[in-house]
């Protein structure tokens, strides 16, 4: 085991800031039929929005070596100062070139106004983030949604991701996500909480998110729009999220709360290689994003692990406790099979003992009472596994979790013993309404945790 400043299993570990919350924008009365015209990349109702025509040699660049990033920035909520700061410390640092063979930086970003002004035209826009021959950064807008036009949407997200893939042919996708999250749970869940009764189909009264001695957090897609002098919170649903994905990426990261559980992973099989997250909430400075590009673009493939060690060191230094804090892990999404069938057949031995099992003894990873998010292999072996069993199930995490770290505490609310780089919902910690959500995400499907 090596000490960085934190404790490092067979990885290594971090900390939190943005509750990002797989957002589900379930938005029925505003429908998006943007077109995205090759030559104009125009909005509806829209003409050409750049200030310069693309140029063919611009949009078709060597297909066999170019790297695509799409920066995916859901800040019309309170993370919007933070996120922007992000945005504005990658154009300071390395940047490609515009040119046919250069690799690419897409952003597709809506931001709150000043002092959290969440106004309903408010729109999202894509743009191309490059540097021009002085060195100097340039955004170039690409397309402008219309106004009004949610970003925590599955349809809005959808066309982004297809405007990328459609105008910038390349060898290689990734996505960065940023926002709110609240990992696998049902829209809404996390913030209103209730016991029965849930719809979630229906916008969500805003409510606080956290105490006032707590720092912001972020989660996986959450927006705020005042109405009317109503204030209502939008998110999207994990499965939209990933059905939504039109293309294969190399790799997620999740610059977002409580989604490095198992239950994510394994939604976004097929739709991506690999998933860097975080089983904690991540603080709301996020990721480190003055080193992203450099980890992304410049070696011959992605450096993944080099920017979750940059996120542990960075967390690792903060001058309060408090702050450090934090859980990273890089997982493979396309080597979760054994760890499918591993579990699904020691839920079935040991059924009995997991549904008795005492939650306070077994690793958590929530702040807030939030109890739906514990280490699996803690669950496990809290059950009773044997050693041949551990082994066995050891072997099948190492083959699709990659690195783990963690530090050795959270927020001052509780220490981080054990992380196998996985979170999971307990289901004795659980409801109805939640398991029969839980019954429909592919995890599920393949296991039989909630019957």
């Amino acid at each position: 085991m090596t000490i960085f400043a934190f404790s490092e299993i067979r990885k290594k570990k971090l900390m939190p800031a943005r509750y990002k919350i797989f957002a589900s924008c379930v938005l029925a009365f505003i429908f998006l039929s943007a077109s995205c015209s090759k030559d104009n990349f125009t909005g509806r109702g829209q003409t050409n929005w750049r200030s310069d025509p693309i140029v063919e040699a611009d949009r078709l660049p060597s297909e066999e070596s170019r790297k695509v990033l799409i920066l995916y920035m859901a800040a019309h909520n309170n993370l919007s100062d933070y996120i922007r700061n992000n945005l504005d410390t990658l154009e300071h640092y390395y940047l490609p070139p515009k040119n046919r063979n250069a690799d690419v930086v897409l952003v597709c970003s809506k931001f709150a106004g000043t002092n959290e002004r969440y106004g309903e035209k408010n729109a999202p826009v894509i743009f191309q983030l490059s540097k021009n021959a002085a060195g100097q950064p340039v955004r170039d807008t690409l397309f402008i949604f219309p106004e009004g036009t949610p970003a925590v949407s599955s349809v809005t997200f959808r066309t982004a991701l297809e405007f990328a893939h459609e105008h910038f042919p390349a060898a290689s996708y990734g996505l960065l996500f940023s926002s709110h999250a609240t990992g696998w749970l049902p829209v809404g869940y996390y913030n209103n909480t209730p016991t029965e009764g849930l719809s979630l189909s229906a916008p969500l009264q805003y409510r606080p998110e956290k105490p006032d001695d707590f720092p912001l957090l972020k989660s996986f897609g959450q927006e705020n729009i005042r109405k009317n002098g109503r204030l209502t919170s939008y998110e999207m649903d994990l499965r939209k999220f990933a059905e939504a994905i039109p293309m294969h990426l190399d790799y997620i990261i999740a610059d977002a709360c409580l989604c490095g559980g198992v239950e994510i992973a394994s939604e976004l099989q097929g739709k991506t290689d690999y998933l860097l997250a975080s089983q904690t909430e991540i603080l709301a400075d996020g990721i480190q994003y003055n080193t992203l590009l450099e980890h992304l673009f410049l070696k011959k493939e992605p450096d993944l692990k080099g920017i979750c060690r940059d996120y542990c060191n960075f967390y690792a230094q903060k001058p309060s406790e408090m702050e450090r804090s934090a859980t990273i892990s890089l997982i493979r999404c396309d080597k979760l099979e054994r760890l499918q069938t591993i579990c699904a057949e020691l839920f079935e031995k040991y059924r009995g003992p997991i549904a008795a099992l005492d939650a306070y003894a077994i690793q958590g990873f929530f702040t807030l009472n939030k109890h739906w998010f514990y280490d699996l292999k803690d669950i496990l072996v809290h059950a009773g596994i044997t050693a041949e069993e551990t082994a066995r199930l050891d072997v099948a995490i190492s083959e699709c979790v990659e690195y783990e770290a963690h530090t050795e505490q959270f927020l001052q609310r509780f220490p981080i013993r054990v992380n196998c780089g996985l979170s999971m919902y307990l289901p004795c910690q659980g409801n109805p309404v939640l398991n029969d959500y839980y019954r429909s995400l592919i995890w599920n499907r393949q296991t039989s945790l909630v019957r």
